[in-house]
């Protein structure tokens, strides 16, 4: 059981093993809707032929390892049809089939997670374990509740379920709506909730309620692990992530890397305060590695 208080820190690599596209794929996904005539897209009661031609340009000149966040910081009058878009892209890849079992099985670390919590566990105390996430999908809590709720049953689901209930899950970025086992619903889930869609450009994303809890978390985790994380200077700045700086007892950091030279960059950007798993570990992979301190 989870003992002392520890924060998970997930970026994009951390939904993959569930469906969910990278930076690349996602870009292809949008260009690919995009690249339909205007007139029978799904664009077309919200915005303006031209925007929809221009998003399309923008990705297609854009370099292969730039980001959708990235094309919209430096064409900000995107940015709403880029929300838009990249709301979607991500919802048509949120489904169950992809979860359950995962996509990528051997990447599949939200079992091992579910497994570490230990909710079955006769301590009625919830693991102290909070979440932030810089992701959209909702696939981890629907693992977590999909999970407990068919695997229990009666007054032991209910233990549980209370227990599950106290891991704090902040979306820093804001989430899509929740997954739907009817195709029809996921369709009709991106109307009216782009406001929730942050970039990390966006003015002031940095002093949300999401962003402030997320800080405090931080603040008080004995151990944090970032997994699946790109480590962008702004992100790292937006969470205060100096385990540190300015406490009496400093947090243990461990993360995730793709390889050399992203790990001379990180340890620039942490000021080397992380320990960082062999090169191209995945999550699962990382997290099986630190079982000492996880």
């Amino acid at each position: 059981m989870i003992t002392a208080p520890t924060v998970l820190i997930l970026g994009a690599g951390a939904s993959a093993p569930y469906g969910s596209p990278l930076g690349p794929q996602l870009k292809d996904l949008i260009l690919k809707d995009l690249q339909m005539p205007f007139e029978e897209s799904e664009y077309i009661h919200r915005f303006y032929l031209d925007k929809y031609n221009a998003l399309s340009k923008a990705i297609s000149v854009s370099d292969p390892d730039e980001t959708i966040d990235k094309i919209l910081v430096n064409c900000p009058s995107l940015a709403e049809m880029g929300k838009y878009a990249i709301a979607m892209a991500l919802t048509k890849a949120q489904n169950h089939d992809n979860v359950f079992p995962a996509k990528d099985p051997a990447r599949d670390w939200y079992r091992h997670l579910f497994q570490r919590l230990e909710l079955e566990d006769s301590f009625e105390d919830p693991p102290k374990l909070s979440i932030i996430t810089f992701n959209y999908d909702n696939s981890l809590e629907y693992y977590l509740n999909c999970t407990v709720e068919n695997k229990y049953e009666g007054a032991n689901k209910l233990r549980i379920r209370n227990k599950l209930s106290n891991i704090k899950l902040i979306h820093v970025h804001g989430k899509l709506a929740d997954y739907s086992a009817n195709k029809e619903a996921r369709n009709i889930t991106t109307n009216g909730f782009t406001s929730d869609i942050k970039i990390v450009s966006d003015k002031g994303v940095e002093q949300s309620e999401e962003f402030t809890a997320a800080r405090n978390l931080v603040w008080v985790a004995r151990r944090i692990f970032v997994l699946g994380f790109g480590y962008d200077k702004d992100n790292i700045a937006h969470l205060n992530l100096q385990p540190g700086k300015g406490k009496d007892t400093a947090a243990k950091m461990f993360g995730t890397w793709l390889g050399e030279p992203d790990s001379e960059r990180i340890k620039r950007e942490l000021h080397n305060d992380i320990e960082l798993a062999p090169s191209g570990f995945d999550c699962l992979h990382a997290l099986q590695h630190w079982r000492k301190y996880f």
